[in-house]
Order: C-alpha cells, then sequence, then structure tokens
C-alpha cells in the first residue's frame, strides 16, 4: 500500500442513511472534503458525497444505504496520495522518511520519524553521534529535496531549538 496514505478513521455510524462519522488525520478537513474513493480496511469505496461537523467528516459511500449497512464498516481510511493535493513545500511524512539530515557544513544523520502536533511537527534523527528532535520550522529547515533525498538545516538555527536524546 506504498501508494496510499492514511487519512482517518471510521469512529461510527451517521444517521439513517448509511452515513458514516469520520475522525480525520489530514493537515485540514477540507483535504478530506475533496476526495472521491478511498479504502477502508481494504475495500475500495467510491464516496458519494462527504461534508464536514463539528471538526469530523461525515461520509456517504456508495452502496451503503442504511444505518445498519453503516454500523458494519469501521476501520482506518486511505486515500491514494495522487488524489491529495499538496500545496507547494508540503510533503507526506511517509516520503521524507529514511532522508539524509544535514547543514552546508555537516552529515547530522536520517530522519528517522515524525510526530505530528497541532502547532508544528517535530522531526526525528538517528544521528551520526546521537539522536535528536527539532521542531520543523521554515527558519530551520531550508530545503527538502526529493530528487537527491536529503533535508537541509541552517546550522544557526537548529542550534536555537535543537533537544538531544538522552
Amino acid at each position: 500500500m506504498k501508494n496510499y496514505i492514511h487519512v482517518g478513521q471510521v469512529v461510527r455510524a451517521h444517521g439513517i442513511k448509511g452515513e458514516i462519522k469520520v475522525v480525520a488525520f489530514t493537515d485540514s478537513l477540507e483535504d478530506f472534503i475533496n476526495l472521491k474513493k478511498c479504502l477502508i480496511n481494504e475495500t475500495a469505496y467510491i464516496i458519494e458525497s462527504s461534508r464536514t461537523g463539528n471538526n469530523f467528516i461525515i461520509l456517504k459511500l456508495t452502496g451503503v444505504d442504511s444505518r445498519n449497512q453503516a454500523e458494519i464498516i469501521s476501520g482506518d481510511i486511505y486515500a491514494e496520495k495522487s488524489d491529495l493535493l499538496l500545496p507547494e513545500g508540503r510533503y507526506f511524512i511517509s516520503d521524507i522518511l529514511g532522508y539524509v539530515v544535514r547543514t552546508n557544513e555537516q552529515y547530522l544523520g536520517v530522519l528517522d520519524d515524525v510526530y505530528s502536533f497541532r502547532s508544528v511537527d517535530t522531526f526525528f534523527v538517528k544521528g551520526e553521534y546521537k539522536n535528536f528532535s527539532f521542531p520543523a520550522l521554515k527558519i530551520v529547515i531550508l530545503d527538502i529535496n526529493l530528487k537527491n533525498k536529503t533535508i537541509l538545516l541552517d546550522k544557526n538555527e537548529l542550534e536555537k531549538v535543537i533537544v538531544y536524546e538522552k
């Protein structure tokens, strides 16, 4: 499922017309609203309609027309990466894991994990000498190069926010 990304999870059935309530894992609910198809527990569905409500997404899936049918559906929701439009300078976390992290002067390590928090993502790096983390701020990250699989950091800005693993 390399071409798919985890975009949400079914919470429960919603109403009597076969809709499901979903918690979205995308940066914004609008990203989810534009999807036309998805996988739930490896079953493909066409999304007939979607809308937001109280920080959730309400989906109507083709062929799911009653509450009883909707109650059977549960689990994680995946979408094809190509169906999600990312603005310039945004990347799927799964695509940049394993990238070389460096400054202009030196190799620092490899991006091992990313934790997403509401305010900012935190990058975790397996360092050459010591593991560390830092907030993924534009002043710290100068460039993410998809071709060379590298993440270039500003050394001075990194020193202000770096946290070393004990």
